[in-house]
């Protein structure tokens, strides 16, 4: 699941819950980042409905609802599996990396444009 901590006057934490995952929209996501403009939350997570994983962003503006930027078809070449935090350019493109994909299957570096 994806959540928010706020730290309350009375020096106590609560939590929200943002959005919850079910291994169709996605299973173990990680390397959440905001955008530049600070509304949307971009991440990946390791599976998906395919199996392959995919990059997905939460936008605040829509009750953090889920948006699938990009599903891994499992395609070696594509790569599979992403891993680890992302990065976003001032462009929106958002780069990562896979751990199985690519000539030796070893993982991938990819690029997601909007």
């Amino acid at each position: 699941m994806v959540f928010k901590l706020t730290h309350g006057s009375d020096n106590v934490w609560s939590e929200t819950v943002l959005h919850k995952f079910d291994g169709v929209n996605g299973l173990e996501p990680s390397g959440l980042i905001f955008d530049n403009s600070g509304t949307k939350l971009y991440g990946s997570a390791y599976s998906s409905a395919v199996g392959a994983g995919l990059i997905f962003n939460l936008a605040s503006d829509d009750n953090w609802a889920e948006t699938v930027a990009y599903e891994f078809s499992g395609s070696f070449v594509n790569g599979a599996e992403p891993v680890g935090p992302l990065v976003l350019d001032p462009a929106g493109n958002v780069y990562g990396a896979t751990i199985v994909g690519g000539s030796n299957d070893v993982g991938v570096v990819f690029e997601v444009t909007p």
